[in-house]
């Protein structure tokens, strides 16, 4: 299981049940125990839904959901970025705190996520 007990992911384009495409989906298929599936976005993945072992679907899910974390995070380190320095220090003192806090976490998060890239990747190559 990918680690979320209600959530499945799609193993086509990542989306789940938290967070679908943005044109709206449903399940062509899905495995609530493995925790992946197929949403109406993706028909050309259930080949790989019907021929693939769950085992190596969902390895393949988990480098996908890492991949698109850091993507997520990312974008939102980089919306953090002061582009003027003069407008930080403009900032009272404790919106320049707690703007540094916010950063520092998603920074850490970011880190987070390629740990859990390399680890998915790993247990990708041990199929």
């Amino acid at each position: 299981m990918l680690g979320f007990e209600c959530e499945s992911v799609c193993i086509g384009c990542g989306c789940s049940d938290m967070r679908a495409c943005d044109e709206g989906c449903y399940w062509l298929a899905v495995d609530r125990e493995e925790g992946i599936g197929v949403c109406s976005s993706c028909p050309e993945s259930m080949k790989d839904w019907e021929s693939t072992p769950r085992g190596l679907l969902v390895r393949k899910s988990l480098v996908k959901r890492a991949t698109d974390q850091i993507v997520d995070l990312r974008s939102t380190v980089d919306a953090l970025r002061v582009s003027d320095l003069n407008a930080f220090d403009a900032m009272p003192a404790k919106e320049q705190r707690m703007y540094l806090a916010r950063k520092e976490a998603l920074v850490e998060a970011y880190r987070g996520a390629l740990v859990s890239l390399e680890m998915a990747k790993v247990r990708l190559e041990q199929v």
